[in-house]
């Protein structure tokens, strides 16, 4: 039997990513519709979201605990820094959200 070449091009004729089976394009929309359809799975889930209010705790406890300094909370955690950023971004918070929430934090000792 003889040794057949990979196509180099994706079905849609484009040229495939590097080490890809995708061009650039299909691959952001398979992602895309991966992504759509993890998200539609877990909004459903009463399990789901009670990790998701866990997470969202832990994560403002630490990033509280280390004044807003992500490196540190995830050192505290005994995570990468990305991993924090991308926890954030999965329960839905943002910096400003953070920040605010430090901020109210800070104005309730002040006032106790």
């Amino acid at each position: 039997m003889k040794y057949r070449a990979p196509n180099p091009n994706c079905k849609c004729g484009q040229p495939r990513r590097p080490h890809g089976r995708y061009c650039q394009a299909c691959h952001a929309a398979k992602q895309k519709v991966y992504r759509a359809r993890m998200r539609a799975e877990i909004k459903g889930s009463v399990y789901a979201e009670a990790v998701r209010k866990a997470k969202m705790r832990i994560l403002l406890a630490a990033i509280r605990e280390e004044r807003g300094n992500l490196c540190a909370a995830a050192v505290r955690l005994g995570v990468h820094r990305n991993t924090i950023s991308r926890a954030m971004r999965e329960v839905g918070l943002t910096a400003q959200q953070v920040k605010q929430y430090i901020r109210e934090d800070a104005l309730k000792k002040e006032a106790a």
